[in-house]
This record gives structure tokens, sequence and C-alpha cells, in this order.
């Protein structure tokens, strides 16, 4: 079982982006802690009480990440398709590629906020489509190809790019019976996110992935299956604390990922608490779980988090 960290990369008290130094920090302290990857975000922004939340460009974070740290496999959970053309999206695949060889999963979505795209005039309609687009052209590009395809989203002529590693393996997050189809015939792996003590619609969504791996005659050894996971590394008063403010902080147009009241809808408890949570869903078919330790994913609760997280480790071993 790897067990991997969702990275904060704004704060969750101002909304604003974090300065890109303490978000490698940050990745540096996961990787001498044992953790096996470390994910950022990608959204241009989030909208919450009429504040808008985000974080820095995130390819260009884990370029910056990259130099910093050695051995800690890196990526984006996840980034949005319609957010960048093709042709740009598998340049800096290729790029980061070679900048994390062997370290880096590319982490696709179709995108789940109408308004961040309106704003900026990008595409929200169809994008189940246009993700499924993008599978097919893309694995092709980062193997050094030259493609001529053509569809309702795409226009190539014998396009390539010029690659000098491997190919990532590519993980796409979808929960919708359309989506979850798609990843099974297309990707290397998926993500299902956030979840907590209550494990059934984890369960659920991966019985209709391993379905859809049998129609598509794929092997699930061969198939990553990654759960997102809101956890609060606490317990007693600490814990308490935690649970209060982290409901007090909950905006009011808040989604239902935000998960409230945390201290039912966030896995809690000491080292021995923890780790029997995360075997839990490795005993369901998860092969990788990444912890959110804030009740809004990739915001900063408390910087502490990760290093009690990481002392159930030694329990998974």
């Amino acid at each position: 079982m790897r067990v991997g960290v969702a990275i904060p990369t704004y704060d969750l008290e101002t909304g604003r982006p974090l300065p890109l130094r303490q978000v490698a920090e940050q990745a540096q302290r996961a990787e001498a802690l044992g953790f096996h990857s470390a994910w950022v975000m990608d959204h241009l922004w989030l909208e919450r009480d009429g504040v808008r939340v985000g974080a820095h460009e995130p390819n260009v974070t884990l370029g910056y990440i990259a130099a910093l740290t050695s051995t800690i496999t890196l990526g984006v959970l996840v980034l949005g398709n319609a957010f960048r053309p093709l042709s740009q999206l598998a340049r800096e695949t290729a790029a980061l590629a070679d900048a994390l060889p062997g370290r880096f999963v590319l982490g696709l979505g179709c995108g789940s906020q109408p308004a961040e795209h309106r704003a900026f005039g990008l595409p929200f309609e169809r994008r189940v489509g246009r993700l499924e687009s993008t599978l097919r052209a893309l694995p092709p590009l980062l193997r050094g190809e030259r493609l001529d395809r053509r569809d309702d989203f795409i226009d190539l002529d014998d396009a390539s790019i010029l690659t000098t590693r491997p190919a990532p393996p590519i993980w796409v997050a979808g929960f919708g019976p359309r989506m979850l189809r798609i990843t099974a015939a297309h990707a290397d792996g998926w993500n299902s996110a956030w979840h907590g003590p209550d494990h059934s619609t984890f369960a659920s969504q991966l019985a209709v992935v391993r379905r859809e791996l049998a129609a598509a005659g794929r092997t699930e050894g061969a198939f990553e299956v990654t759960a997102g996971l809101a956890m609060l590394p606490l317990e007693g008063e600490a814990l308490e604390r935690a649970a209060a403010r982290a409901d007090g902080l909950r905006p009011r147009t808040a989604g239902p990922s935000w998960p409230s009241p945390a201290r039912e809808r966030m896995i809690t408890g000491g080292p021995e608490q923890l780790a029997e949570a995360v075997r839990r869903y490795e005993a369901i078919g998860a092969t990788h779980v990444i912890l959110n330790l804030s009740p809004s994913p990739f915001g900063l609760l408390d910087p502490a988090l990760p290093e009690r997280a990481a002392a159930m480790l030694g329990h998974l071993a």
C-alpha cells in the first residue's frame, strides 16, 4: 500500500495562494517523512461566500518542486482538461516526465466548476466527451508518435511533440458511469475522492470500474486504484479543537466535498486507528491512498498534521 499526501497550496483562512517556496518545503517534508507521493491542485479559482480561493499554476509548481526533491512521486490531483490545449498539455507533461523520471503521474479530470470555465471562455459543455478525446490522442503524442486525428474537439495533422523520457502514467478522477467507463478503457489508474470513515461509495464505484476493466479486456493488476481520504490525524482534545475550527471555517456556499461535521466525516484518531482505516480501503481494492489533511482539499489547516499522519506509516509496513 502506497500512501501520498495532498500538499496545501492555499491558505484556508484567506483563500490566497501559498508561496511556491512554502509549497515546496511541504513536499520536501513529505518526502522526508516517508510518504510515497505528494499532490497539488488545479483550479483557476473556487468561489466561496464571494471570496475566490486558488493556488499557483500546478505544473509550474511541480517543476519548482522537482528540483528540490529526489524520490517522492509528484502529481496534480487533477489537471482540468479544458484549461490547456492538447499541444500545451502534451509539452508540459513531457517536460515534467523529464524533470521527474519515473516519479511523475499525470492526473486528468473533466472539470467540475462551470463558473471558472465561463470566466475565461473555456468550454464546459460536453466535457466528458472532450476528456475522452484527450485520452485517445495524448498517449501516442507522449510516446513521440506522429498523429493524424480529427473529432469534435481536436484536429491533428501529422502532429507530434519531441520527448526525452517515457510517457508517465495517466490517472483519471471520475465518478459517474460514463467517466468510469472512459477511465477503465483509456487510463492507467483511477482516483476517487474525498472519502472518510464510510467507504461504501468508494466500494460501489470500484465495482463499476472492475466491470468496465473486464469489458475493455484489461486486468486490474496493471491498473492503479487510488482513493483520496479526508483525515484529521488527531485524538482527544486536540481533535475536538481542530474539528471545531474546521466546522467553523465552512463557507455557507461550501459543496458536499466539505466534510462537515469533521468529527464524523473525516478519518480521525491515533496512528493505529488511522492505519486500520487505510487498511479497510486496501481490503476493498485501493493500491494507493492520498491523504487530505484539511476540511477543504489542498487548504492549509495545520502544518503539523503531515507529521502526525506519517506516524501511521510504520503500522502499514
